[in-house]
């Protein structure tokens, strides 16, 4: 049986995440981040894309760049050019 506690403080939210979030919101396509690995893992990165990319709104497409991350916002459609 778990047993319940009261008075335990929630701990403070990641802001990485949020960062991370805002930079991709503000990205237009062509345009891209480099997210260092010391700040959040490829893994981690990938998967916030990929949630944001999921409103049919954005796309973007990430690559390992040295000790980081890359994200690209890319063309909805593959036949859109980039500028």
């Amino acid at each position: 049986m778990l047993a319940i506690q009261k008075g335990i403080p929630l701990p403070a939210a990641s802001h990485e995440l949020d960062a991370l979030s805002l930079a991709l919101r503000a990205l237009d396509v062509g345009d891209s981040v480099l997210v260092p690995d010391e700040d959040l893992n490829y893994r981690a990165v990938r998967v916030r894309a990929a949630k944001l990319g999921r409103s049919g709104e954005k796309k973007f497409s990430t690559r390992r760049e040295g000790t980081g991350t890359r994200v690209w916002r890319v063309p909805l459609n593959p036949t859109d050019d980039l500028a």
